[in-house]
């Protein structure tokens, strides 16, 4: 099966399913077993990831509104990448599926080793809340092992993820993979066995499965965090998968940054001030828009995890690593365009939005490599920007969005 037909016969499943639940929605039969009224909360994207052996497609974002699910398609080397695990061939599981498996999967759990449990609080501090109930290895795990909770071998068939959250570890640290609805399939399934697969296991009209697991605001922003940690742990994603994620999810860059709104790859033309004939407009990942109408400059990178720092040199030469510093090229040529009356104008007559002392923020890299005071030291010879790294938006959006850590709601 390709990555067009999955794709087609997902989203056809998937349209009418969330159709049905809108409909009851509107109509006042989507309640819980008490007969209290709640609202559904649909998600945005679907993410197939194709590997060598299987797709990887799972359903990401959380919104009170069921509009269009974006498509988005990656190739990743292999079935491991795609889970966020560690790059090791040494590895211990809780829980491995070998041979043709088929029909198993896992619901409403948290799997994580005893070794990186303190880790896991201490980079993810509000993940706990999100499960009742956690499976935890505290088997022996050698210096040089990495703890991957699920195992799975080349021929395994299909695996079905509801509301899980893998925690892998290795040399100290951790990487939460959260799946709110995901399935792992076989390359050699057809369209109609998946089609078999989907009605039995998420019947239109009669199942809410496939829904964000929540149905409480707060339990809500926690779940849009879940999902953009993945992201961010998942390596060769790609950078237009993360920015399409955030477009559809704004409200992580809106209340993280403490914007309004957001533009997202606005093309605008230069008029003047550039001498490259090639270059004919910028577009920045996303404008962000202050509550005074004044227009921001916001530029997405990769994690970067390959790397266990994002600069080079000791202390009196430090500087970033290349794609911090394409990064930071990219963001200096925009505020140069930006310098300019007849671009400003531009921004007004087309967006409405002004410009006066912009910010320049570039979104790059994560807890497993960032180092404030290193990065600090790699700033000084540059124009001043703002480097956040992906565990810090995720920490500032649940800040600022008043998420309430340990209340749980109902799913």
């Amino acid at each position: 099966m390709s990555a067009a037909a999955i794709t087609a016969r997902i989203l056809r499943h998937a349209n009418a399913y969330f159709s049905a639940i809108e409909s009851a929605s509107l109509e006042g039969r989507f309640a819980r077993e008490d007969g209290t009224q709640v609202s559904p909360i649909y998600p945005t994207m679907l993410l197939i990831c194709e590997t060598p052996t299987h797709f990887v497609a799972e359903f990401l974002g959380a919104s009170p509104k069921f509009d269009e699910i974006r498509a988005v398609h990656r190739s990743l080397p292999s079935l491991a990448v795609a889970l966020g695990q560690f790059p090791t061939s040494h590895s211990v599981h809780s829980l491995m599926y070998g041979g043709r498996s088929t029909g198993c999967g896992l619901s409403h759990l948290a799997l994580l080793s005893e070794r990186g449990h303190e880790t896991f609080r201490a980079r993810y501090r509000e993940f706990p809340d999100l499960h009742q109930t956690s499976l935890l290895y505290g088997g022996s795990l050698l210096p040089d092992e990495a703890f991957h909770p699920l195992g799975f071998t080349d021929e395994l068939q299909d695996f079905w993820l509801s509301d899980v959250m893998m925690v892998a570890e290795w040399h100290g640290f951790v990487r939460a993979r959260y799946f709110q609805a995901g399935f792992i399939l076989h390359r050699s399934m057809s369209s109609s066995q998946l089609q078999r697969h989907l009605a039995a296991r998420y019947p239109v009209g009669t199942d809410t499965t496939l829904l964000t697991p929540s149905t409480d605001d707060n339990r809500t922003l926690l779940i849009r965090a879940a999902n953009f940690a993945s992201l961010a742990v998942t390596d060769k994603v790609g950078e237009t998968t993360i920015t399409k994620f955030l477009e559809s999810n704004s409200s992580m860059l809106t209340i993280a940054l403490g914007v309004s709104r957001i533009i997202p790859q606005p093309s605008l033309k230069w008029i003047e001030g550039n001498p490259d004939p090639e270059e004919r407009a910028i577009q920045p990942d996303f404008l962000l828009i202050d509550d005074k109408g004044d227009a921001h400059l916001c530029e997405v990178k990769l994690p970067l995890l390959s790397r266990n720092d994002l600069t080079t040199g000791k202390h009196k030469r430090r500087r970033f690593v290349t794609p911090v510093v394409e990064g930071i090229a990219q963001l200096a040529n925009y505020r140069e365009y930006l310098s300019f009356d007849s671009h400003r104008q531009l921004l007004a007559k087309e967006y409405g939005v002004s410009v006066r002392d912009p910010r320049s923020i570039l979104i790059v890299g994560s807890a497993e490599n960032y180092d404030g005071e290193i990065a600090r030291q790699a700033q000084r010879m540059l124009t001043p920007f703002e480097l956040i790294d992906y565990d810090t938006l995720r920490v500032m959006y649940l800040a600022g969005s008043g998420y309430v850590p340990g209340v749980q709601g109902v799913s």
